[in-house]
């Protein structure tokens, strides 16, 4: 292959006849095809792209990758509404992006390269998990995008960094009966707070951060209805849900009693430990907080309410798309079920059905 040089910056490759850009960057020839065999085109092309190469902040070429994060997180990170946990997500995989990538905290932002950076992704491929690495790939793409609004180079590096997929992990739904069990398993050894938060997580579908925030105000007896509000956290979509009173739960709180002075309903806000032991001893699967809320929506299904609704109960803004993709086989194990009763025939059963059909035979 040989680059032809037409007009100053623009070059012809042969075989092909494929116009590239060719320009000096810090002593180093940089190029980037410009995609078209047309003349006229290539000149455009190349004007936008020298356009966009003088936007570039001279006074910013030296910036290092650590000097680019640090101003990252002071003028983007912090400045986003985001919750705690993500928040703390991003922070973690910025270190795992400086201590994986030896050489990228003193590297020149504009002297990292779409090849460094798929070279990083193909080892980290195979130390860490999918959704691990896709959360990794999504703050490096952050930082990159930061820097080009600033300046420090005309395009990402980062953006053409493909995520990997995540397989989807089967989900682990309690029986009534281990349900039962669990709780009647909790209550024998006097573990009563933890059979209550099960039994709350089972009955409402709520997510753990939500139970233990919900407090005797929220509950309206009158309109047999509660609030979820997920305390000064707030929900997951940062929205609070008006929910039906079920009466499982209804019949729970007439079991727990209110003490003075306290507002929440349930003390603890989590039994993780508690629940463990309870598998472990009645040789169950590890159910986590979380499978209480498959429990939920899988009996909800079961009783024949619709995905939509559903997700209002538990807190889904897509319309019950995703109890849909989520759920869907427990809808067809339990239409086969339910087709099972779908049995009226009346041949044989009236007195013009008692006679036997005659065989026809085909030709």
């Amino acid at each position: 292959m040989k680059f032809l040089r037409v007009a100053q910056n623009l070059y012809r490759l042969k075989p092909g006849d494929t116009y590239y850009a060719i320009w000096n960057s810090h002593g180093q020839k940089q190029r980037k095809s410009l995609k078209t065999k047309n003349r006229q085109i290539a000149n455009m092309e190349l004007s936008k792209h020298l356009e966009r190469l003088r936007g570039l902040d001279l006074n910013k070429r030296g910036v290092t990758f650590k000097q680019l994060s640090d101003d990252w997180r002071r003028l983007v990170l912090a400045n986003r509404d985001l919750k705690p946990l993500a928040r703390k997500d991003r922070e973690q995989n910025l270190r795992a992006l400086l201590r994986d990538w030896p050489t990228l905290a003193t590297t020149a932002a504009r002297d990292i390269t779409p090849t460094d950076c798929e070279r990083w992704r193909g080892k980290r491929l195979r130390e860490i998990s999918p959704q691990r690495l896709n959360n990794e790939i999504g703050t490096l793409r952050q930082i990159f995008d930061f820097a080009v609004e600033q300046g420090i180079v005309h395009q990402s590096s980062a953006a053409k960094l493909e995520r990997v997929k995540v397989p989807r992990t089967q989900i682990a739904i309690p029986s009534r009966v281990e349900f039962g069990n669990i709780i009647e398993w909790l209550d024998r050894l006097k573990h009563c707070e933890a059979a209550r938060m099960v039994e709350l997580l089972g009955y409402t579908g709520l997510r753990l951060h939500e139970a233990a925030c919900l407090q005797w105000e929220d509950i309206d007896f009158k309109r047999s209805a509660f609030v979820v509000t997920g305390g000064e956290r707030g929900t997951k979509n940062r929205e609070s849900r008006h929910v039906p009173l079920f009466p499982a739960f209804l019949g729970l709180l007439g079991r727990i009693p209110q003490v003075i002075g306290k507002s929440k309903i349930l003390i603890y806000g989590s039994c993780r430990k508690t629940l463990a032991a309870a598998c472990q001893a009645l040789k169950l699967p590890s159910y986590t907080h979380h499978d209480f809320r498959h429990f939920f929506v899988s009996n909800a299904i079961e009783e024949g309410v619709d995905f939509k609704t559903i997700a209002a109960w538990v807190g889904h803004k897509d319309g019950g798309m995703l109890v849909a993709s989520t759920y869907g086989h427990l809808r067809s194990e339990h239409s086969g079920v339910m087709a099972k009763r779908m049995d009226f025939t009346v041949y044989g059963q009236l007195p013009w059905a008692t006679k036997t059909r005659p065989i026809q035979k085909t030709q």
